[in-house]
This record gives C-alpha cells, structure tokens and sequence, in this order.
C-alpha cells in the first residue's frame, strides 16, 4: 500500500524503502497508517482465534503464520478501509482555498491559487486542464481554479491509479441526497426543488448560511424545465451545472463527457508542476489585478462557463424524449400520416362508432382534446 500512495513518484518510493524517515516525511499521517495496518493484522487473527479448531487451522493457531488467502482478506480489508484517511487532508485543503475565495463563486484566479506556496498546489495550466479543474471562459477573470473538481482531481487522490482511486469526498453526495429524499423522482417540477433548495443550509466561514438563489439561478432552473416538457431531470447534466453554481463549493462543474480526463500525475504525459518561470509571471500578474466585488458578479457574468449540453441518465432519458431536432422526425411525419387518414375516414369513423370501432391510430382507449 506505500507503492499505492507514493507510485506516482518511483525515485521518492525507492528511498522512502530504505530510509523510514524518508517515509515519514512525505506521508505525515504515516505513523497513523501504520497503527490501521497493524490493526487489520489483528483482526485477522482475533478472527482466527474465534474460529473451532480443525484439522486445516489448528497448526495455525499455535504459531504465527499467514496463508495467501489470509494476505487476501488484509489487503481486502485495507482497500476498503483506507478511504478513511483521506478526509481531514481533504478539509484542510478545501479551508486553504476557501480562504482564497472572496467572492464566494467556488473559483479562484490561478495568481492566487500558486500563492499558496505550498507544493500541492503546483499543478501546471495543461495538467490542471485535462483534470477538469480550469475555467477559462471569463474574459474578466481569466483562468480560474474550479475548486470542487481540484478537490476531487486524480492529482489530490491518495491513492491514484488505472484501476483504483482514492480521492476525496464529494460533499455534492450530501447536497444530492437530501433533494432526492424530498423529491423522490427523477423529474420534479422547478418549483419543487427551488423551495427543497432554498430550506437548505451550507456551511460556510466556521457557520451554517441559507443557500442563496439569485435571480438569474431561478430563471436557469425554469429554463431547464422549459426544454425538458415542464419538468427538471435532477440526474441530468444541466441540473448538476444549477447545482454546481448554487453551491461552487460543494458541487463539481459537470464538463461535457469525453472533455476531461481522471488522469494521474504518472499518466500524464507532459510536466505535471508549474514552472518557476510562469510562477513569476501569475505573480506578477495577480498585483495588477482588480477584484470584483460580490456586488458585481451579475454584471461580469460569473456563469461564462454555462452550457446548455444536457447529458441524461439512460433509464429515464426515454420520458424525455425530444422530438423538436432530426431525432424525432419519424415520430413528426407518422403524426402528419395519422392525421392525414383520420381527416379521410372521417366520416366512415363516425358511422362505425356504434358498431364499437374506432377510427384513431392510436390506442382506442385514448381520446384527444
């Protein structure tokens, strides 16, 4: 599990192997790790002790040996439970960038971001770009730290690999959860989830804050349930971008699929630090810059990044099935048909209606208003 933590960087593993201080200097949550690891161990064992003797364990009860099996069930056991360790570095990074974050959007300008002069936060504009972290919509602000997707980048897992990622939390699971227990459908109308939205809290600057809407946001939703029949899919693309800029914090910008990659430092194929030379140059730009104010956001439009791309959920993308574009031009010239035969038999349809036929193309329990 160190190579897991440390596989991105083979030179730092191989001395950390051989010097344990090494070790402890790039994992400060080392020594913590090592008690779970050792703790797993034991559980093995105390399991084993529980078990009846027989003929296949009671060897192994009398002295202190492993099967491959039992290196299968720590390993397993490991796996599941490392996920643990990752959330209080998670915390810590989410308050860093917070603190940089006056105008509350969930963004930061790069300038700011590589002032933290703290190692982790050194990724290079390409890198950060093909995590999903950069928005570089903004003709005012320029390029900007999306700090949801950052935190939740392969380059702050803790454990990142072509298989297997420990990352961090999304604190969008909780914000998510609560609207699908009032909702409880996966379409609801804008106005139902205004009001389950608005009653909701976020936990910002050390205290609870009530979630705040603007006017554009309202429009945004109605929008949404406009295009879509008068009803918001909640696990849709453009619902999860609504969200996104209700709670920049919490939520991850949902890009356009096939845009962004999970791509791990080891996996990327160029410099994955910043260079000391573009350093210079964001700093020098962040003293020239001029902030905006929350006051001014609306007027600068913070929501360049907006896009109208709707991505929907397989099992209910059916219910919303639109037939205003090339899709649902069969579905156009079979209605014009339909019509068409029933202007034509007419006639013959009002006569046969006492025998008990019908002259609709659709289902004969259907009627049209």
């Amino acid at each position: 599990h160190m190579g897991w933590l440390v596989a991105d960087y083979p030179e730092i593993m191989k001395e950390a192997k051989e010097n344990r201080e090494v070790l402890e200097q790039i994992l400060s949550e080392w020594p913590e790790l090592e008690a779970f690891l050792d703790g797993r161990i034991r559980s093995l064992e105390f399991t084993r002790w529980r078990q009846p003797a027989s003929a296949d364990n009671s060897a192994d009860l009398l002295v202190t040996r492993y099967s491959f099996k039992d290196a299968q069930q720590i390993v397993a056991s490991i796996t599941t439970l490392l996920q643990s360790f990752v959330p209080e570095e998670c915390v810590e990074m989410k308050s860093l960038l917070m603190s940089i974050d006056t105008r509350r959007t969930g963004r930061v300008p790069l300038a700011k971001f590589y002032t933290l002069g703290e190692s982790r936060f050194a990724e290079s504009v390409p890198y950060l770009r093909e995590l999903g972290a950069l928005d570089e919509t903004s003709a005012w602000h320029g390029q900007q730290l999306l700090m949801a997707n950052y935190l939740q980048a392969a380059s702050n897992c803790k454990v990142s690999t072509s298989h297997y990622h420990i990352c961090c939390p999304s604190d969008c699971d909780v914000v998510r959860r609560e609207i699908e227990a009032v909702v409880t459908s996966p379409l609801a109308p804008a106005v139902s989830l205004l009001n389950v939205v608005g009653n909701m809290t976020v936990f910002d600057d050390l205290e609870d804050a009530p979630v705040k809407i603007t006017n554009t946001l309202v429009k945004q939703l109605h929008d949404i349930a406009g295009s879509h029949g008068g009803l918001v899919p909640v696990h849709g693309r453009l619902f999860a971008q609504w969200l996104h800029y209700v709670f920049p914090h919490e939520c991850p910008f949902p890009h356009k699929p096939g845009t962004t990659k999970m791509t791990g430092p080891s996996e990327f194929k160029a410099d994955i630090f910043v260079s000391e030379a573009d350093l210079i140059g964001y700093r020098a730009s962040l003293q020239k810059a001029v902030e905006a104010t929350p006051e001014e956001m609306d007027e600068l439009d913070w929501m360049s990044q907006w896009s109208h791309d709707e991505e929907l959920l397989a099992e209910h993308a059916h219910v919303m099935f639109d037939v205003s574009g090339e899709e649902g031009l069969p579905l156009k010239i079979a209605s014009v048909l339909c019509f068409l035969v029933m202007l034509g038999v007419g006639a013959w349809a009002g006569r046969s209606r006492k025998a008990g036929s019908g002259g609709s193309c659709f289902d004969s329990k259907s009627h049209m208003v």
